[in-house]
């Protein structure tokens, strides 16, 4: 297709179906990497109110990948200074410096740093979203829920009724 989408409709089901006649007008568009993430792509034939069938479908989603994060924001920089200072109190360094003693103060260092931040901010699993779900905002979240709640309360009127109400 043009813009490198895929049709995921799948079987001969119409999605459309009225006194005027029955057709497949309506599809599923995707991209080529959630292509293969659909299953389950049906056409429901429930009364939903409308001459469009209701299409339900199923996508497959990998499990977050789980990285080690600390929280900065939590962090005491006063305790950070002070662990510091009270664990790097017998710390000597060498009055000629050679290569391999800068290699061995920054390693020091290093393994200091991180000693005392294990200590007051300890990693801690984080789940990372997949690229492919940021396109997900908050505002879609809200009229998802809005649309919802127009839909419960619509489901127990006569059609007439929940279209005055909405």
């Amino acid at each position: 297709m043009k813009h490198n989408l895929e049709i995921s409709n799948r079987g001969t089901t119409p999605t459309f179906d009225s006194h005027l006649g029955k057709s497949i007008i309506d599809i599923t568009l995707t991209t080529p990497d959630l292509a293969d993430k659909i299953s389950d792509w049906k056409v429901n034939l429930n009364d939903n109110h409308s001459d469009h069938n209701t299409i339900t479908f199923g996508l497959r989603a990998p499990e977050p990948e789980v990285q080690l994060k600390r929280n900065y924001d939590k962090l005491d920089l006063n305790a950070f200074k002070n662990r510091l200072e009270q664990l790097s109190s017998d710390w000597s360094t060498p009055r000629l410096w050679s290569l391999q003693d800068v290699e061995d103060q920054e390693r020091k260092c290093n393994d200091l740093i991180t000693k005392v931040l294990d200590e007051l901010i300890p990693l801690k699993p984080v789940k990372v979203v997949p690229n492919w779900l940021n396109w997900w905002t908050k505002d879609l979240d809200n009229m998802k829920h809005k649309l919802r709640k127009w839909y419960r309360a619509a489901k127990g009127r006569h059609p007439s009724q929940a279209a005055i109400h909405a």
